[in-house]
């Protein structure tokens, strides 16, 4: 899916320091090989009240057994190098864009946008990021995803540790 796709990118980009034309301090965390572990949870459909209030009981229980299903948890590893680090891409796709909205040595906050133009689906949201020391990061993304008049609401914690600064084959 899509959006589990973009989400990641914004998960694995935000581990990334922060730069700006604003006097901001980079994100303090060691270039090298990180692995991260990712929570997600997908929350209910978005439906009108009058909607809910319609459903059965059995309905409803579908309704939250597939919300509970879209949850899942992924453990992945990526290499930062120090020039990924100096020159960030906080998007990692070009139909998203990343606007910060504080950022220090050990705390990131800003919210993302997407927008699909071919499928009609939006992505909006915001994610918070704590470098806990030089080599472990933890945080959380919450995404909206908007398409034919439904949403979705996503919530993506992680936790990030640094395993070494030899990546080896890994990218």
């Amino acid at each position: 899916m899509r959006t589990h796709i973009v989400l990641l990118g914004v998960v694995l980009a935000l581990s990334l320091p922060l730069w700006s034309s604003h006097k901001v301090q980079p994100f303090n965390i060691k270039p090298g090989l990180w692995q991260t572990t990712v929570a997600t949870a997908s929350g209910e459909l978005a439906l009108p009240a009058e909607m809910l209030n319609r459903l059965t009981p059995e309905q409803r229980a579908r309704l939250e057994e597939r919300r509970k299903a879209d949850s899942h948890t992924r453990t992945y590893k990526r290499c930062l190098t120090r020039q990924q680090l100096a020159k960030p891409d906080f998007t990692l796709d070009r139909q998203c864009t990343w606007t910060t909205l504080a950022a220090s040595s050990s705390k990131i906050k800003g919210n993302a946008s997407c927008n699909y133009r071919d499928s009609g689906m939006k992505l909006t949201g915001s994610g918070k990021f704590v470098a806990l020391d030089r080599e472990h990061v933890k945080g959380s993304v919450e995404m909206i995803a908007t398409s034919r008049g439904r949403s979705v609401d996503t919530i993506k914690n992680f936790t990030s540790r640094w395993l070494g600064s030899s990546c080896g084959r890994v990218k």
